[in-house]
């Protein structure tokens, strides 16, 4: 499932106005998923899957970008490392696991993308051990789930 946030009955550009006179929001894009995500015994960063990318345009380029990549991570054999990258390119933020085992990851960051370009920010990982390494939360039976988020924050 995956959608934006922009319909807004009170401002025809449909940006949100924070409480406080603080901020503005842009756009909220999610995508949340129970697909199954192989491991990996690659030394090097991998896409998880296409299911763990987003897109977003800013619209401004001086836009901040909050993403948050959550979900249950583990690895065998070896540490596992993860990353968002931004346009298969830019390490926005990194995280890992220890040797073998598995724990909860959380993947955030305020990007400055300074572009009103799309953007594609993808999770990837790597095992640094040389065994599988993989990026899942156990939902129950053979289910995993997960969740990514992209909030557009204006200047100003």
């Amino acid at each position: 499932m995956s959608g934006t946030v922009g319909d807004n009955i009170y401002r025809a550009s449909g940006v949100v106005a924070a409480a406080g006179g603080g901020g503005l929001l842009g756009q909220i894009v999610v995508v949340s998923s129970d697909s199954t995500v192989t491991g990996t015994t690659s030394t090097s960063y991998t896409d998880l899957s296409t299911n763990f990318q987003l897109q977003i345009t800013p619209t401004a380029s001086d836009s901040k970008v909050w993403i948050r990549a959550a979900s249950e991570g583990s690895c065998g054999g070896g540490p596992a490392r993860y990353e968002i990258d931004r346009d298969s390119g830019t390490q926005v933020v990194e995280s890992g696991l220890g040797s073998s085992g598995s724990g909860f990851i959380v993947l955030e960051a305020l990007d400055s993308p300074a572009t009103t370009s799309q953007i594609t920010y993808k999770v990837r990982y790597k095992n640094t051990g040389g065994s599988s390494g993989h990026n899942t939360y156990w939902k129950g039976g053979d289910a995993y789930r997960y969740m990514f988020v992209a909030v557009e924050i204006l200047a100003g």
